[in-house]
Parts: structure tokens; sequence; C-alpha cells
């Protein structure tokens, strides 16, 4: 089995995956190559349900069939990439699987009876009349993706980036092939033309053809923004990076400015905690520059800390069909070209359950629930701290000197939570196996001492926090 298809059996269906049988109806795979389109492109795995291969053979009829009756059902059509991977099926016979590459739509897809459908985590719903409007005026605004930027060639791209989403994916396509893969750029004759989405991903100085595309962040001493000679701003950086990289220091220089607390846990013993949920509000930052109205230019994405809360206010209201009352329930990307190619290097980790588990994970702190709000041409997320009944744990007497290196089960365990933003010494015994649970432990309280993660609970049931995004040693 190819290293590929084990790649698609072994990930959860979700937001850019699906499996579905051979034997699937062709109406039925034409909706759900429109819900793929309408939403973030994504890929479709036929001749395999749940991690079972059951290939083509128990259809012959359907290979040459399936995808060209589908693709005929959809209006318009839409941009699909397809290969047959080989295989072997759950009894062992030589088989094959189809494997389906679908592009985002730049315009909104419907079947052959006008039905609108839109993919959301694992399943596809249909739209309702003003929810297929809404779409409609949004794809307009979404092809801001799209649009050209003549100046921009590959001699202005981060290498090193490319080369680290294509080992992310596992891809042996050449830097230009694997932006036109992506729907990042566009071949015009033997020029690659560069949209804005792949600049603002992979540009090295994005503010180069993009005004403002960045990221502000403020730090205030106190619950107010002061001026003149009360001004009360410590800190005041601006990032300006292809968002990947981007996204790493903003949530570095974040962390440095968030402060721990003091509360009696459910032992009933004091433990210290962060002053907000890392999943909370490095999800909010991501979803920020991710989701934010890049066509809205000069204006920058603004994270504003203060001894209360922190503000992150992007450019744009909520895209599409999204509004405030269904922001759980409806998921939808206004940069689909940016979410798939962040989700797939690892910063978009919930895609499409995110603000559920920001919900969750602030309740778990015994936090308020984050509150959004709508401007006129903006979101504004906060999250508050619960400062005032709160308290800041005593300074350490004396800290230990961090090893200089991390081993590699460490450093694996870092990138496990930043995928999970947590873990435990049972979850640290499965990713690095042949350990006992002594090692694990110690491990992990080294991690803690060292500055990388947080302890929380008793021995038995203690668990780890992730303190920062990203750390050097790492």
């Amino acid at each position: 089995m190819s290293d590929e298809l084990s790649s698609l059996l072994a990930a959860p269906e979700g937001q850019l995956l699906a499996r579905r049988g051979a034997g699937i109806d062709p109406r039925d795979l034409a909706n759900l190559l429109i819900a793929f389109a309408n939403a973030d492109g994504g890929i479709v795995l036929l001749g395999a349900e749940g991690s079972t291969v059951e290939g083509f053979g128990p259809f012959p009829g359907q290979a040459d069939s399936l995808l060209p009756s589908a693709l005929e059902l959809c209006r318009p059509p839409v941009r699909v990439r397809s290969r047959w991977i080989p295989c072997r099926d759950d009894q062992g016979r030589e088989d094959r699987v189809l494997v389906l590459d679908v592009a985002t739509g730049e315009r909104v897809h419907a079947n052959g009876r006008d039905e609108v459908y839109l993919r959301e985590g694992d399943s596809i719903r249909g739209l309702e009349f003003e929810e297929r409007l809404a779409l409609v005026y949004d794809r307009g605004e979404a092809s801001f993706e799209l649009s050209e930027v003549e100046q921009a060639t590959l001699d202005d791209l981060n290498d090193d980036l490319l080369a680290r989403y294509a080992a992310r994916l596992g891809s042996g396509l050449e830097p230009a092939e694997l932006l036109a893969a992506r729907g990042l750029a566009r071949w015009q004759g033997d020029t690659l033309r560069l949209n804005s989405a792949g600049v603002l991903l992979f540009a090295q100085s994005p503010q180069s053809y993009l005004p403002r595309p960045g990221l502000r962040i403020l730090r205030y001493e106190g619950t107010e923004a002061q001026t003149g000679t009360r001004m009360n701003l410590v800190k005041d950086l601006t990032l300006e990076l292809p968002l990947p990289l981007l996204l790493e220091e903003a949530q570095a220089a974040v962390a440095s400015q968030l402060r721990d607390f003091t509360r009696l846990g459910a032992a009933g013993l004091f433990e210290t905690v962060p002053e907000y949920p890392p999943f909370a509000w490095q999800e909010a930052v991501v979803n920020a520059v991710c989701h934010r109205a890049y066509n809205l230019s000069g204006r920058q994405v603004e994270l504003r800390i203060f001894d209360d809360r922190m503000e992150v206010e992007s450019p744009g209201r909520l895209p599409g069909p999204v509004r405030l009352a269904n922001l759980r329930q409806t998921h939808y990307s206004r940069n689909p070209r940016i979410a798939r190619v962040l989700a797939e290097m690892g910063f978009v980790r919930e895609l499409g359950e995110g603000v559920d588990r920001m919900m969750d994970e602030m309740a778990a702190f015994g936090l308020e629930p984050p509150r959004f709000e709508e401007g006129d041409h903006s979101l504004l997320v906060t999250l508050r701290n619960g400062a005032a009944g709160r308290q800041l744990p005593p300074p350490p007497s004396a800290k230990p000197a961090p090893p200089s290196r991390l081993n590699e089960r460490q450093k694996r365990a870092l990138e496990y939570m930043r995928l999970t933003g947590e873990i435990t010494a049972q979850q640290y015994l499965e990713i690095n196996p042949g350990i006992d649970v002594r090692t694990a432990r110690r491990d992990l309280s080294q991690l803690v001492v060292t500055g990388h993660l947080i302890s929380l609970g008793s021995t038995k049931a203690r668990s780890y926090l992730l303190r920062e995004f990203r750390s050097e040693d790492s």
C-alpha cells in the first residue's frame, strides 16, 4: 500500500477529506463534489469506506463512468484532478482506488435540480435561499484570493517555506506545479502568474505587493487604552511575514505577554494555569489571519491585550452564510485556498470545529465564553480572563537551568501538542513506544521546568498544556 493511500485511510474524515465506496450513486457523488467546491475544496477517496479498502473490483462498470456522470450533474462544472492508486482490497486482491482532488469553486455550484450544498465538517448540508444568496455575494469577495499579483514571481517566494509545505504533503511536485495545483498560481504560456493567496502564503515580503496584510500586537497596562501623558501602551509589534511564519511569530509573541494564575483544582490542590486556554487564544489569532477580508486593503488584524481581556479584531464581517446566530454550526471560509494550505500545514487544527472547542476550553477554565461582535467592516473576538477572581502565583525562589537540548521524544511530543494543545503521560507513551511511565513523567516534568509546558492536576490524573506555540529548541 502506498504512503499516500495509507495516509488517506488513517486521516479522519472532515472538512477536507471524504471516503466513499465505489458503488456510490453519481448523483450523490455530484452533491459531494459540489459541497467541497462551495467550501474549502478537498479530497474525495473513492473505493474505500472508513478504513476498509473495497476497490473498484466489485463495481467494474463504475471505473470509467462514475466521475464523468457525476461531473455532468454539476452546474457549473466542478474542477477536479483525478488519479488512480493501485492497492490490495480487504480480501488481498489487486485493485485500485480513485483519488479526486476537488478545487475550490470561483462561483457557486449547484446540481441539475438547482440545489446547492456546502461541506461542513464531515457532512454536507443543503443551503436555503438566503444562505445561497449570501454565498453568491461572498464568492465575488472571495475572488480577491485569485486576483493576480503581476510583479510577483517565483524568485520572490520563500523557498524554505515552500519546501516545508511540500514535505508536509509528501509531494514530489516542483514548487511551480505545487502552487498551480493548489490554486495559488496559474500558467499563462510559460509564465507562472501568482495570485494574492500565493503571495500572502509564500512571498518573502507580502507587504511589498499587498497593503498592510500583517498583524499588529498591542499590550496595555490596565483595562482601557489611554493617550497623551497617560499613555499605557507597553508593547507595539507589527508582523508582516508570509502567513505560516506570521502565525508562528505571532503565537510566540503573544505567549510572551501572557501571565499565569493560581486556582484551586478539582483535587483540592492549588495549581498554576495560563491566563487563557492556549487553544482558545491561538484559534482566535489563526481565524483572524486565515479568514479576514484581505480585499479591505490598508487594514491589519489587530490584537490588543489588556489586564482583563484579549481582543482580536479582523477586517471584514462574517463571510458567506455564517452569522452570529449559527457561528457554532456553520463553517465557511472567505479565503478557502489560504484556509486549505494553513490546515495542511497544521495551523488550522480543528477546521470547522474551532469555535466549539474555544467555547469548551474557556468553560473548562471557568471563564466566560468568547464574545463575537460584528462592526460595520470588522469582526471582534473578545476573551476575558476573569482576573478579578483569580490570583497570580508567588514568584519562584529559584528556577532550575533548562537543558541545552531537548531529546527526540520531547520534540515529538511538542510537535504532537501543536495539533492538540495538551498531552498526558499515557499519550506520551503512545507516541514514544518503548519507554516506561517513569521516563515519560520525567521527560514531561523537564518540559515544565524549561517553560515549554504547564502541568495541571494530581500525579495520576495530570495533564500538560502547551505554554507557547513554538519553541526554538523544537
